[in-house]
């Protein structure tokens, strides 16, 4: 293994592929949108929110870097708006595509990324940045460092997975903070990240070279959902059964990815100006994580209230449907609803089920959720229906259900509320907060636990028991997310934040870059 590892793997970063392949600017942006996996390829609750926000500010010029994975059909799914100045695409390469980039000065790159990645050291990773500079003065590192640093990392952190198992996991890693962190990031007056972890870093480099103010916003915590996803990973864990690591609590190879995670989302805290979650609990999560409570603030997701108002709802004696709305992914544990549909169907004959959202996302979960509801043999009563307009998809149904693993602020429980549709949501991010309000104050719908179908199934079907209490409580949403979602809050709020940042003094202004 030693001997392909020499051959192979040499880290001169010397040669990376430029990214932003797509690279247009027309002037110096107001902001610089830092977005990854979504906007504007990716349909959902964060791209949904990045179309609105620009299009809420027609004054606001936009540049857009989006970090998409390798493999991904980099088509837009959303129509270009005239305040977009620019697009930059960073494609993270694929799994066995070795990390190139170009490094300069004295210190040696493996263990500034060591010291990044697992120690989230800011003065290692504001070196790092300045060596791994896009236009940098080219300079190998040393294969035997790299090689030292690859053996003393499996060592310490996944000593009970297989080594080839870590060897692409920790390439993999390494190479996409390379791509990141060699991208050359449009000047802009303000940057602005909508998540840590690769966006945030980005964000994080672009702050440090240019001086300009950075922002963040994290709709769900990063480090949290990608721990979720790890966790449910099966590629990224050996069968430990008799593994006398097993007791180790870092003998996985997931380890690397969230200790890495989690070291991203500190370096961004520390380079932000500003922290935003949509919620309390969302902040209070952040300064858990790290983030410094004198920059954190909260910024509630806004919707086009009027749009969702004027919506004229079924009359509750027509069938009855219930409706997920949302992607089909792991992370929105479809498959806890689809279970709880079956309990509900198979006790009420009346009753029907839709599944509302895009598959293409993850087309082997969406493929095994198909299978779930084919064996319970409920395919005629609860359907796939794919993307569809919300607006009408809301005004035909009884409810909408989300049974999340994690959220921030759904989208879909404040257009559906809006409307005046009572809802239910597993007891993630700000669900609670937004079905059930201030203590003391009635609820717009039920919380339940997560992973719960049987729990979710006696929501259901209390609400589909009692139409008017049902009404009532839809009625109850509707005016509480009338006096604290609104769009205008939102763009009123971003406005501010932009115009203040956007003057701010630095040693460099983006103009004269």
């Amino acid at each position: 293994m030693r001997a392909f590892f020499m051959r192979e793997i040499v880290l001169s970063f010397n040669d990376l592929q430029r990214n932003g392949v797509d690279d247009v600017q027309r002037d110096v942006a107001d902001v610089c949108l830092i977005l990854e996996g979504c906007y504007p390829f990716v349909f959902g609750g964060v791209s949904s929110w990045s179309h609105s926000l620009i299009k809420s500010l027609p004054e606001t010029t936009f540049h857009i870097i989006s970090i998409q994975p390798g493999g991904v059909e980099l088509k837009s799914r959303y129509d270009p708006l005239p305040n977009i100045t620019g697009y930059t695409t960073v494609v993270l390469a694929g799994e066995k595509r070795l990390p190139k980039a170009t490094f300069r000065g004295d210190k040696r790159p493996a263990e500034l990324l060591r010291k990044s990645l697992f120690d989230a050291s800011k003065e290692d990773f504001d070196h790092l940045v300045e060596l791994l500079s896009p236009n940098g003065r080219k300079s190998a590192a040393s294969e035997r460092d790299y090689w030292n640093l690859t053996r003393d990392m499996y060592t310490s952190l996944a000593p009970a997975t297989s080594f080839q198992q870590f060897f692409w996991v920790w390439h993999t890693l390494l190479n996409s903070v390379a791509e990141v962190l060699s991208c050359e990031a449009p000047h802009a007056r303000v940057y602005h990240a909508i998540s840590t972890g690769y966006a945030g870093l980005l964000g994080a480099a672009a702050q440090k070279r240019t001086g300009r103010p950075l922002l963040l916003t994290e709709h769900g915590i990063y480090t949290n959902e990608r721990t979720v996803e790890l966790m449910a990973a099966s590629a990224l864990h050996d069968s430990f059964e008799n593994d006398p690591y097993l007791s180790d609590p870092r003998g996985d190879a997931r380890d690397v990815w969230v200790r890495a995670f989690e070291c991203m989302g500190i370096l961004c805290y520390e380079r932000s100006d500003r922290i935003i979650s949509l919620s309390c609990s969302g902040r209070t999560a952040q300064i858990r994580l790290g983030a410094p409570a004198e920059k954190t603030q909260v910024i509630a997701n806004g919707i086009d209230l009027h749009r969702f108002k004027r919506i004229e709802l079924k009359p509750p004696d027509d069938r009855q449907i219930v409706a997920f709305i949302g992607r089909v992914v792991a992370i929105k544990d479809v498959e806890t609803f689809i279970r709880a549909m079956d309990i509900v169907l198979k006790s009420d004959p009346d009753v029907s089920g839709w599944i509302v959202g895009p598959e293409d996302e993850e087309p082997h979960y969406a493929e095994k959720c198909r299978q779930l509801v084919s064996s319970l043999g409920i395919g005629d009563r609860l359907k796939f229906l794919g993307m569809r307009d919300v607006v009408q998809i809301i005004g035909q149904v009884d409810m909408v259900v989300l049974t999340s693993l994690s959220e921030a602020q759904p989208l879909t429980l404040l257009e559906a509320g809006a409307a005046g549709l009572p809802c239910v949501a597993s007891d993630v991010g700000s669900c609670r907060e937004i079905l059930h309000g201030d203590e003391g104050d009635p609820p717009g719908g039920y919380v339940t636990e997560l992973m719960s179908p049987t729990e979710t199934a006696t929501a259901i079907r209390k609400l589909l028991a009692d139409p008017a209490e049902a009404r009532a409580m839809g009625a109850t949403l509707q005016a509480r997310i009338c006096a604290n979602y609104g769009l205008h809050m939102m763009r009123e709020a971003y406005s501010g934040l932009y115009r203040a940042h956007a003057s701010a003094s630095t040693a460099q202004d983006p103009s004269e870059a």
